[in-house]
């Protein structure tokens, strides 16, 4: 049996399309730990005879705490990682041990756990999380939609938040589009009471950015690559302290083309108004977000039968090591 372990519902998003496409007799119990419920259930003694199914490191710790023997960890997004960052919630990083099986959007992500980890199997199966966007429902209007990153602040700038640089001209926007806003999950309490201050709707559910959005503004997350799956465009947002000359992959800089790339706050406007008076791509901006997307997903449809197919050859395989370890035959 196969349990799934969440701590927050954007970890959901993207494993619960591969857990519920699981054979009944594979489908085990699903343990969404949200909130207090995260340090309340930090004790053992689960029915760890069951392998399990975590989208981050976070709630693989927490697997692991909890008895799991027998976990397998799925990438929430594109795999991105940065030069000089070793940390354990980015591909290749320190205190991923636990894990038996990777599973992978592309073979960028999971060349470095391959390295990182050669006893664990490592698959590439795209992102499940495709499937599942919504399509955008007609309401006759054009709406934009903003989103930041959460400002990590440390020697990597490419961890930090754009908003800094374009929060002065967001009043601008809001009275010259239909524009809500959104937020890296870590960042709602900053950007939430800013919404409000500034009376731009915030929408905390991605799925309902795809639905009501025509076009996406975003610094840095896998939502902007989520969303140009769907075929509609994004708008990538460069600070400063963003360093063209340091390529660390992904979205800096190998698929920051999958929109187009806008450095200055005053000319973010005018770059908007110049699709949205028009609602036509030019051919460049598709060749760029095809590109890009081609690197970011392995595959943009059916990850979820691939993972199915890892997970149980996976355990098949661990099945049969067992008996023979124990000279069952």
């Amino acid at each position: 049996m196969l349990d799934t372990l969440s701590s927050a519902p954007q970890y959901r998003a993207h494993l619960l399309p591969l857990w519920s496409a699981l054979p009944d007799g594979l489908r085990g119990q699903r343990l969404d730990m949200d909130g207090p419920q995260y340090n309340a259930l930090r004790t053992r003694g689960s029915d760890t005879r069951n392998a399990v199914l975590v989208a981050s490191f976070r709630d693989m710790g927490l697997a692991w705490h909890r008895g799991y023997r027998r976990i397998v960890l799925i990438e929430h997004g594109t795999g991105q990682s940065y030069l000089g960052l070793d940390h354990g919630s980015y591909a290749g990083g320190s205190g991923r041990d636990p894990v038996g099986l990777f599973l992978h959007p592309n073979e960028t992500s999971a060349s470095k756990d391959r390295t990182a980890y050669p006893k664990a199997r490592v698959r590439v199966i795209g992102d499940p999380r495709l499937d599942t966007l919504p399509a955008r429902l007609a309401d006759g209007l054009t709406t934009v939609a903003i989103s930041f990153h959460w400002n990590w602040v440390g020697r990597i700038p490419e961890t930090r938040s754009a908003l800094d640089h374009y929060r002065a001209v967001l009043p601008a926007l809001a009275e010259r589009f239909h524009l809500i806003g959104h937020a890296h999950p870590k960042a709602v309490g900053v950007l939430m009471p800013l919404y409000q201050r500034l009376g731009i709707e915030y929408v905390s559910d991605f799925d309902d950015v795809c639905r009501r959005a025509d076009v996406y503004v975003c610094d840095n997350s896998s939502t902007i690559f989520e969303f140009a799956s769907t075929g509609r465009p994004v708008f990538v947002l460069n600070a400063p302290w963003y360093r063209p000359e340091v390529e660390h992959g992904g979205r800096f800089w190998a698929t920051a083309d999958v929109g187009p790339q806008v450095d200055r706050p005053e000319t973010l406007g005018d770059a908007i108004e110049a699709y949205v008076s028009t609602g036509i791509d030019p051919q460049w901006w598709k060749t760029g977000r095809e590109a890009a997307l081609d690197i970011a997903y392995a595959y943009r449809t059916g990850a979820a039968q691939r993972g199915v197919r890892a997970i149980t050859e996976w355990l098949a395989d661990l099945g049969e090591h067992e008996r023979l370890a124990t000279g069952h035959a």
